[in-house]
Formats: structure tokens, C-alpha cells, sequence
């Protein structure tokens, strides 16, 4: 089950340590953890927020990959732009000389 979620075993101890001190969860007997009522409002309130969520089929979903990655790329390129500015301004400056690297 760990490896479903990719979590190590240290990890997973450490995660369900922190569910236990936050009250989500008990150790009921030896590694037998039981969830407390308020870790159930928690799973329920989950599949309520899950049930809004759009479904998609894998075409959608990689259109929308699609465009995260053009809006990324669109950054990088005003990245660009916004260098270039700083250039053309530091040359004015300089009264229009570009200076030597050395």
C-alpha cells in the first residue's frame, strides 16, 4: 500500500504520526489504526469537494497539459522581452555604448 503512494516507510510513520497527534486518526491495537469522527467529516468533506471537480477524459486532460505548458513557455519568452528592455536601458545610460565583457 505505501508503494501506491509512493511514500517510504519512514514517511508513512511520520505521516501517520502527525494524523494521530492532530486527532484524524488512533492506533487502536499494535499498527490496527482506526480514524476518529472528525478524520470522517474530513473524508467526507473530501468526496463533496471530489464531486465538484470536472471529470476528464485523457484528450482533455492533455489539452489542459497543453496549455499550462504554453502558458510556461509565454513566461519564458516575456522573461526575454523584459531582459532585453533592461539591456536597451542600460545602453542609454552608457550614452549608447555597449560595453566589453571581459
Amino acid at each position: 500500500m505505501i508503494s501506491e503512494v509512493g511514500m517510504s516507510s519512514a514517511q508513512c510513520a511520520e505521516y501517520l504520526k502527525y494524523l494521530a497527534l492532530t486527532g484524524y486518526i488512533f492506533e487502536e491495537a499494535s499498527s490496527i489504526w482506526k480514524t476518529t469522527e472528525k478524520g470522517l467529516l474530513v473524508i467526507d468533506a473530501c468526496a463533496i469537494c471530489h464531486g465538484y471537480l470536472p471529470q476528464f477524459n485523457e484528450s482533455e486532460l492533455a489539452r489542459v497539459q497543453l496549455e499550462e505548458r504554453k502558458v510556461s513557455t509565454s513566461g519564458k519568452r516575456m522573461g526575454k522581452v523584459v531582459d532585453k528592455q533592461k539591456e536597451h536601458k542600460a545602453r542609454r545610460t552608457r550614452g549608447g555604448k555597449k560595453q566589453k565583457r571581459t
